[in-house]
């Protein structure tokens, strides 16, 4: 699939634009640039995890693989190797993204959900409480 627009409609002023948000997806990114940059088994599957949910996409094992052109069990035995199982570094990528995601009071628990890659808000709190010990909105509110 192709988007083609013209140079003109390119030059236009953004009316909406909001720099705040993109200074935050700026930085964003760089920190997805670093963790690019380790070339460990988990690395690779975290960068790749944290890429795949930044473009909407639901963070399967299957999907890594096949990225990293592996076998799901290929992953799962070079992590093992590593220490450390798919499902930890899921929660990492997933908890570190959370963090960054309730600093944006725009957006709400069930967006963060969604922006995660849970089926449902509950499951997201009940992740949240698991990793913080608290609910996202009383972690929102705190910070």
């Amino acid at each position: 699939n192709e988007l083609h627009f013209l140079r003109n409609d390119l030059a236009q002023p953004i009316f909406l634009a909001n720099p705040a948000l993109l200074q935050r997806m700026e930085q964003i990114a760089r920190e997805m640039q670093a963790a690019r940059e380790d070339s460990s088994w988990h690395g690779k599957v975290y960068t790749n995890i944290q890429e795949g949910l930044s473009r909407g996409e639901k963070p399967a094992l299957s999907g890594v693989a096949a990225a990293l052109a592996l076998s799901p069990r290929q992953i799962q035995a070079n992590l093992a190797e590593e220490g450390i199982s798919y499902q930890e570094i899921l929660d990492e990528v997933r908890q570190a993204m959370a963090l960054q995601y309730l600093k944006d009071d725009r957006l709400s628990i069930c967006e963060i959900a969604f922006l995660l890659g849970f089926n449902e808000q509950s499951a997201f709190t009940h992740a949240f409480k698991r990793w913080k010990g608290v609910s996202p909105a009383a972690f929102r509110q705190r910070s």
